[in-house]
Formats: structure tokens, C-alpha cells, sequence
């Protein structure tokens, strides 16, 4: 975590080399800077937008861990991802307990507790 917010930081912390060395040195190592938090940037800001690998439908029949619940609905962790879910009336998981995947449909699981 503390490399990827030096390496994002480069062209910032990059600055100083104006100071310590001589003007063509410095930008030639300036722009060595920049293109590597661009292409480190790049690459992340790709990996974002990458489509999930699996299936949803997979889920069904897995166990989570509720993170966040609102009435109906809230937010669970199942897989190593954090997925909205909701389950029926009346029914209100509990922060922090499991939760068991019943259905998955229009990027929401439904979920039971126990």
C-alpha cells in the first residue's frame, strides 16, 4: 500500500531532484518519474474497469460476511468482493454475522441468515 502511494506520488516527489542536480540531469530523471506513475497508472485505472471474472450465478450456495445493513438491503462481502444483497421482510442481518446466498439476480444477492 505505502509502495503504490509513492509510486502514484512520483511525479510530486520528482520535484526535488531540480534542486539536487544539474537541469538536463534533472529532467531526464523527471520524466523516468512520470513515466513510470503513468504507466503504473494506467495499468490500475485498466484493472478497475476489468470486467469480473466469474459468474454470479456461482455464488449462489457461498457464505458472506455482512458489512453494512439498511432496512431491506445492504452490503456483504462473499468471495473476497463486496456485493449488495437484500433478504426478506422482517429479516435484518446483523453487521459482522454470516450470511448465506440463496439467489443472484440484476447484480444483487439475495441472502438468509444462519
Amino acid at each position: 500500500m505505502l509502495l503504490m502511494l509513492v509510486i502514484m506520488a512520483l511525479p510530486l516527489l520528482g520535484l526535488v531532484v531540480f534542486w539536487w542536480l544539474p537541469l538536463p540531469t534533472a529532467i531526464v530523471v523527471y520524466v523516468a518519474a512520470l513515466i513510470v506513475s503513468g504507466a503504473y497508472d494506467w495499468f490500475m485505472v485498466r484493472a478497475m474497469h476489468a470486467p469480473r471474472f466469474h459468474d454470479v450465478h456461482r455464488l449462489i450456495g457461498t457464505s458472506g460476511i455482512v458489512l453494512s445493513w439498511h432496512g431491506r438491503q445492504g452490503r456483504i462481502r462473499c468471495e473476497g468482493e463486496i456485493w449488495r444483497a437484500r433478504c426478506e421482510p422482517g429479516v435484518e442481518p446483523q453487521v459482522g454475522h454470516p450470511v448465506e446466498v440463496v439467489n443472484a439476480e440484476d447484480g444483487w444477492l439475495e441472502v438468509k441468515t444462519g
